[in-house]
C-alpha cells in the first residue's frame, strides 16, 4: 500500500521537472551592408547599406560636373641662380692672396666675414716695371668698362622697379575695390621684390669695382682683407691661396640660394600657346614669370623662359618638371579628388548613388588633378551623377571584403 501511493507523487514530480523546452528567439534582423551577387565579370556588384550603416559610415555625395578648367603642359626645366644673385669678389690690388680660413665650394658665409687678404708685392724704390704698367693700364681699362656695365644695369633695374611698383600699386587698388583678385596681387609683389633685388646686387658690384678704382697703385706693405658683401653660399673658386693676383681679377664667386630661377625650355612652334604672364608650377610650388627677353637656341628651334621660385628643396643644375598654363580655357568633366579610388592594378574608379542606401561602382579616367581638390577626367559618369566622396573607401572595403 505505501508503494502505491509513492507512484503519483513520482509522476507529478517528473512532470513538473520536464516541461517543454521554450524555443530559442529566432533572429532575422537585416545586416548593415549586402553585395549584390553579379553572374558574369562584366558586371559591377552593387553595395546596398540600410539607413543605419549610411549614418554611421558618413556618407557624403557630390555631383559631377563639366567647368572650364585651365590646361597645363609640361615641360622640362633647369633650376638656375639669377644673375643678380651672384657675386664675384675682386682682388682689391695686386699681391698674394690668402684665405682667411679653408673655403669650399658649397660653403656658407655670413655678410661681413672676411675671406681673403691680398698681400702686396713691394718693388724696390717702389717703381714699376713696363710690363707692370701695362698691366695696371689694362686692369683699369677692364674695371672702367665693368663700371659703366653695371652702370647701365642699375639705371634698367630702376626702371623695372618703378614699373613694378606701379604694378603693385594697382593690383592692389583692384583688390581693394573687389575687382581684382589676390593672387594678381601677390604675384606684383613677387615682381616688386625680384626688380629690387637686381637693383641691390648692381649696386654691390658697383661699390667693388669703384673700390678697387679708387686704390692707390702704390704698392705698401699692409695687406686688404676683403669681406663677404652679403650672406651666401661659394659657388666658385678661381684662385688658389698663396697665387699671385692682379688687380680687379676674380677670386671667389657667391650665390644667394634662397630665390632662384627655373630656365624653362620649350619648342618655338609652341610658344604662342604658352600663358607668359600666369605663374608656372613645380609639384605644388608656384614660380612667378621673370619679366624680359627669352633667350633660346637656334640650332633646336627652342626657346628659353624663366620663372622665379622661392627656394625650398631645389639646388642650382638640378632638372625639374615645370607645369606651364596655356592660353584659354576647356570645359573638362570634373569629380571631387576625394571621391577616387585606386585598385592594385592602377585602375581608378568612383561609386555612383544609383538609388537611396545603394551604389554601384564605375571606372574612370584621370587626366590631372588641380588645386582645388578637384580631378579631371577624360571618362567617367555623366555630367548630373553622384558620386561618393566621404565613405568611398569604406565601401571598397565592404564589396571586396565580403564573402
Amino acid at each position: 500500500m505505501k508503494i502505491s501511493t509513492c507512484y503519483p507523487l513520482i509522476a507529478l514530480l517528473m512532470a513538473g521537472c520536464g516541461g517543454t523546452k521554450s524555443p530559442k528567439p529566432s533572429s532575422h534582423s537585416k545586416p548593415p551592408a549586402t553585395v549584390m551577387q553579379i553572374s558574369n565579370e562584366m558586371q559591377l556588384a552593387s553595395v546596398t547599406l540600410t539607413e543605419q550603416a549610411e549614418r554611421r559610415l558618413g556618407i557624403s555625395t557630390a555631383a559631377v560636373k563639366r567647368q572650364p578648367v585651365e590646361t597645363r603642359r609640361p615641360y622640362p626645366g633647369i633650376v638656375v641662380v639669377p644673375p643678380q644673385n651672384l657675386t664675384m669678389l675682386m682682388a682689391p690690388m695686386a699681391g698674394t692672396l690668402r684665405y682667411a680660413g679653408s673655403p669650399a665650394v658649397g660653403a656658407s658665409v655670413r655678410q661681413g666675414e672676411p675671406i681673403f687678404s691680398v698681400v702686396p708685392m713691394l718693388v724696390e724704390n717702389y717703381a714699376l716695371g713696363p710690363t707692370q704698367e701695362m698691366g695696371l693700364k689694362s686692369t683699369r681699362l677692364t674695371l672702367k668698362q665693368n663700371e659703366d656695365a653695371i652702370l647701365t644695369r642699375i639705371n634698367n633695374a630702376k626702371v623695372e622697379v618703378e614699373a613694378s611698383l606701379i604694378d603693385l600699386k594697382r593690383a592692389e587698388q583692384l583688390f581693394k575695390e573687389q575687382v581684382g583678385s589676390r593672387k594678381r596681387v601677390d604675384d606684383a609683389k613677387a615682381r616688386a621684390q625680384l626688380g629690387q633685388e637686381v637693383l641691390d646686387s648692381a649696386n654691390r658690384e658697383l661699390a667693388t669695382v669703384r673700390q678697387i678704382t679708387r686704390q692707390d697703385t702704390t704698392p705698401t706693405a699692409s695687406p686688404m682683407t676683403q669681406a663677404a658683401p652679403m650672406s651666401g653660399t661659394i659657388s666658385k673658386i678661381q684662385v688658389a691661396s698663396g697665387q699671385a693676383v692682379s688687380a680687379g681679377q676674380p677670386v671667389l664667386e657667391l650665390s644667394n640660394l634662397q630665390h632662384l630661377w627655373l630656365r624653362v625650355r620649350i619648342p618655338q612652334a609652341e610658344a604662342a600657346e604658352i600663358q607668359r604672364e600666369e605663374t608656372a608650377r613645380v609639384g605644388s610650388t608656384e614660380a612667378v614669370p621673370v619679366r624680359g627677353a627669352p633667350t633660346g637656341d637656334q640650332l633646336t628651334s627652342s626657346l628659353d623662359l624663366y620663372y622665379a621660385v622661392e627656394n625650398g628643396r631645389l639646388n642650382p643644375d638640378q632638372r625639374v618638371e615645370v607645369s606651364l598654363p596655356l592660353k584659354g580655357s576647356q570645359q573638362q568633366l570634373l569629380v571631387p579628388t576625394a571621391s577616387i579610388l585606386y585598385d592594385i592594378h592602377g585602375g581608378s574608379w568612383v561609386y555612383l548613388r544609383k538609388k537611396p542606401q545603394q551604389f554601384e561602382r564605375a571606372r574612370v579616367q584621370v587626366e590631372f588633378s588641380t588645386e582645388g581638390g578637384q580631378s579631371v577626367l577624360t571618362q567617367g559618369p555623366k555630367v548630373g551623377s553622384t558620386v561618393v566622396v566621404h565613405g568611398a573607401a569604406e565601401l571598397f572595403g565592404i564589396e571586396f571584403g565580403n564573402d
